[in-house]
């Protein structure tokens, strides 16, 4: 995908976001990037690490920078807490300026937006987590029970019957929702 494109997308699931009430700060964007990119097969070339929070890419918190020195974004500070980001006026003209590849992706980013817009950092790090589990080719025997361990072994934090029940939301998710696009719904309803 051209620099451009990733840009506009980018921008304009920010601006989604935020329309949805989501904290908008910049964990909630990766997570919401990363279900993007490995959950809707949307073609960033991210690439995600497991970090504090679940999912990480450290080339996409680069970006965030980098749009915001060109005043596509805007800090809103928040007392106590990380700032919220905020698509610009300019941000939105330069995103609407490539409209054919956000109505490409549009349904996409609106159900990222609204499935998981509003969920805190902690419930988007154990879904987040969880979904990069599942599509981790080390990890064999994809069962439930599986992923869940797995899950408690990388976030020891995350209860094991937490684990559970985060796996089980993971699969529920993708057979209520059908997604022809999504080749990993498979996966996730096989186990």
């Amino acid at each position: 995908m051209e620099h451009r494109d990733t840009i506009s997308l980018l921008l304009k699931t920010m601006d989604s976001m935020w329309e949805k009430s989501s904290w908008c700060g910049e964990t909630h964007i990766q997570k919401n990037m990363f279900f993007l990119q490995e959950l809707m097969e949307v073609p960033f070339e991210w690439s995600f690490i497991i970090y504090k929070y679940g999912p990480y890419s450290f080339d996409l918190s680069y970006l965030i920078g980098e749009i915001h020195s060109y005043g596509l974004i805007e800090l809103v500070p928040q007392w106590g807490f990380r700032p919220k980001i905020k698509v610009t006026e300019y941000g939105k003209e330069f995103y609407e300026d490539i409209s054919e590849l956000c109505c490409k992706y549009g349904r996409q980013i609106d159900f990222v937006a609204d499935e998981f817009g509003s969920k805190n950092v902690s419930e988007l790090e154990r879904l987040a987590t969880g979904l990069h589990i599942t599509l981790d080719k080390k990890v064999e025997n994809k069962t439930v029970e599986n992923r869940s361990r797995r899950l408690n072994y990388l976030k020891p934090h995350i209860k094991l019957n937490d684990a559970h029940v985060v796996v089980k939301k993971l699969i529920i998710l993708l057979i209520e929702h059908e997604w022809p696009e999504v080749k990993c719904r498979r996966k996730l309803a096989n186990s």
